[in-house]
């Protein structure tokens, strides 16, 4: 599934700066992560769906 998955740097230079104004414990990285994918559902969704169907 990591091959399938490619976060735009925007999004990574957003979380990253969050960490750095000091949220950067694992509870609030696991809500960034869930933040982005709930922002991004339909692209995760994709994701998950092309790993599924790569299995069979």
């Amino acid at each position: 599934m990591f091959e399938l998955i490619e976060v735009p740097i925007e999004d990574v230079n957003a979380q990253q700066k969050l960490v750095q104004e000091g949220e950067s414990t694992p509870t609030q990285i696991r809500r960034h992560a869930q933040n982005w994918v709930e922002n991004n559902q339909e692209l995760f969704n994709s994701w998950v769906e092309e790993a599924r169907n790569s299995e069979s």
